[in-house]
């Protein structure tokens, strides 16, 4: 015979649940870092739009320009930086509460009884987002900005993603939500888009522009370029914040080398970009898939292994990495780009229908 816990157990489970309370602070933003009025002035600009959406790679600054933001605005922030072990509503719901509380130590007791009565479900999470809507509505004082930063990590889980579904449906005006990820996340955003209730800031907006190139070595690394070195550096890395950090990085560490010089080996061998590509975006691989990656292409006749899709994929991105010396320009490929899922038996099942995923390692299908 099953026993089923009392209500109180099932509340102390929750009361339980443990809170890494360093999720809930704003990110330290260490050493001296190139101001970005331009970026700054869109997210001003558009702050009153219920949800902020920013999408980019690893490396685009994501964090570091919404830090920066939030350390100027004159309301409460609830920044929430999430791990895959927030995969869960729960969690999730858990986390949210503590962080308003933070400023509002009163804040949700009916969202809290929610959340220890839960069930699994759909349902169940659509009526926990409800509750906590009607929560926020009831908040006074300026306007709470809610940072989800890291969401692609859990963004996997389907109740997470419908728990925040029904929270931006139902927002009140009291709070205005930013979703911060690494891919596109799933979200049912169609109508609040066609609304115009959404701004979207992606990686072609937070790549440096030649005059952010310019002031950021000038004014924050003390190394003022010419404009051939600006049209090199830009030329070369296209913007990408961590390209651009590792040049520096390699000029400051021998200061006899050239910018030139630096490029060319950049262009030609870079093997410290290639170790950020593997901790960043190899490491985010399902399972089969990350094994396959750094492995020979195997043999094969009938049927396209999740092995050979990936080595194939694994040769694309080092010729991102490493460049080709026949090449004077090498070809850049996104890291998004050379994870997409293949078409396997392993990660795509019998009869062909396509599993759900998205464009990056860290949306990838179990295997």
């Amino acid at each position: 015979m099953t026993r089923t816990a009392p209500p109180a157990a099932r509340r102390r489970t929750v009361e339980l649940l443990p809170v890494v309370k360093a999720k809930l602070n704003w990110p330290s933003i260490a050493g001296p870092v190139l101001e970005r009025p331009r970026l700054i002035r869109m997210l001003a600009e558009n702050a009153a739009r219920p949800v902020a959406l920013i999408v980019a790679d690893a490396g685009y600054g994501k964090t570091t320009l919404l830090g920066m933001f939030a350390r100027q605005l004159v309301r409460p922030v609830v920044w929430y930086s999430l791990a895959p072990s927030d995969a869960d509503p729960m969690v999730f719901g858990r986390y949210l509460l503590e962080g308003f509380r933070r400023d509002a130590p009163r804040f949700g007791r009916d969202f809290q009884r929610a959340l220890e009565d839960a069930r699994p479900g759909n349902r169940s999470v659509e009526m926990l987002a409800g509750t906590l809507a009607n929560e926020l509505a009831t908040l006074k004082g300026p306007t709470r900005l809610l940072v989800l930063d890291n969401f692609q990590d859990a963004a996997t889980n389907r109740p997470v993603l419908a728990f925040t579904d029904t929270l931006i449906r139902y927002l009140p005006a009291a709070v205005r939500l930013v979703v911060v990820s690494r891919s596109a996340p799933p979200l049912s955003l169609e109508r609040s888009r066609s609304a115009g209730e959404v701004f979207e800031l992606h990686s072609s907006h937070l790549r440096f522009t030649r005059d952010e190139l310019g002031r950021l070595f000038a004014e924050v690394y003390g190394r003022p370029l010419s404009d051939a070195e600006l049209s090199a550096l830009e030329e070369t890395t296209l913007g990408w914040p961590t390209a651009v950090h590792l040049v520096h990085e390699a000029l400051r560490r021998d200061e006899a080398v050239s910018l030139e010089q630096v490029l060319a080996d950049f262009r030609s061998s870079n093997l410290e970009l290639h170790d950020y590509l593997s901790s960043e975006v190899y490491s985010r691989l399902a399972a089969c898939c990350a094994r396959a990656a750094t492995a020979p292409r195997p043999r094969t006749n009938a049927t396209t292994s999740c092995a050979a899709s990936s080595a194939r994929r694994s040769r694309r991105a080092r010729v991102w990495t490493a460049g080709a010396r026949s090449r004077p320009t090498p070809r850049w490929y996104s890291p998004s780009a050379a994870s997409r899922s293949p078409r396997c038996g392993t990660c795509w099942p019998p009869g062909g229908r396509r599993m759900p995923h998205a464009r990056s390692a860290s949306w990838r299908p179990r295997c």
